[in-house]
């Protein structure tokens, strides 16, 4: 009795476990994508009103101050950004999540 209770038990957390998957499709968006962004036109703005406050000299890492900076933190700018939305903490629109998301499905050009 005492095994089978164990067992329902691993069953049912399996199953919900399982049932608990992403799928990292819905947030591809290059389908969406009506215009060639670039950093230069589109996202430089974005970063600089959004994220250098913080992510910038002195403050909190990685930095992003240029374009540099920018393209070697794209993962965990598609990551906090796009996917999780947990930066900025004030939140962005989703156009402007649109456009960071854009710019880098399309190979994060500069100009």
């Amino acid at each position: 009795m005492k095994s089978s209770l164990i067992i329902s038990r691993i069953i049912v957390g399996s199953l919900v476990i399982s049932s608990c998957t992403y799928d990292e499709t819905t947030e591809n968006t290059t389908g969406d994508c009506d215009t060639n962004y670039t950093y230069e036109a589109h996202v430089v703005s974005l970063i600089t009103s959004e994220c250098v406050s913080c992510h910038s000299a002195g403050g909190q890492p990685p930095m992003l101050t240029t374009y540099a900076e920018v393209e070697a933190s794209l993962q965990a700018v598609k990551n906090e950004v796009v996917i999780e939305k947990t930066m900025p903490p004030s939140g962005l629109t989703a156009d402007e999540i649109k456009i960071i998301s854009c710019w880098i499905d399309q190979g994060n050009p500069e100009n």
